[in-house]
C-alpha cells in the first residue's frame, strides 16, 4: 500500500525519499500542520531506494537538459490543466514552445 504522502502529494514524497537517501536515514516522520483546523498530521515515511533513485535520476535528467537547452516532455497535452496553470513554468513550457 502507498503511503498517504506519497498519494495526498508526490514533491513531498520525492523530497522525503531524496533527503532519506543521501542523509542515509531509514524512516521519516513526515508533519503537516492544517491551518484551517490547526490540526497536525504526522506519518511514518519508509526509506524506498528504488523511488529515490529515480527522482535522483530524474533531476539529473532535467539539469542536463536544461544545460543543452532542451526540455522535459510536457505532463499534459494542453495548457488548460490546472496542474500547468499553476506551475511556475507555465510559460516557458507553453508559450514559448508555441512560438517554435
Amino acid at each position: 500500500m502507498k503511503n498517504r504522502l506519497e498519494v495526498a502529494n508526490s514533491r513531498y514524497y520525492a523530497q522525503v525519499q531524496l533527503y532519506m537517501a543521501y542523509l542515509k536515514l531509514e524512516n521519516c516522520l513526515f508533519t503537516s500542520f492544517n491551518k484551517d483546523t490547526a490540526e497536525l498530521y504526522h506519518e511514518l515515511i519508509p526509506f524506498d531506494g528504488k523511488a529515490a533513485s529515480h527522482y535522483s535520476d530524474r533531476a539529473a535528467r532535467i539539469l542536463k537538459s536544461l544545460e543543452i537547452r532542451e526540455s522535459e516532455p510536457r505532463i499534459a497535452r494542453h495548457p488548460d490543466v490546472e496542474e500547468c496553470k499553476m506551475c511556475r513554468f507555465y510559460k516557458t513550457c507553453w508559450e514559448e514552445k508555441e512560438k517554435k
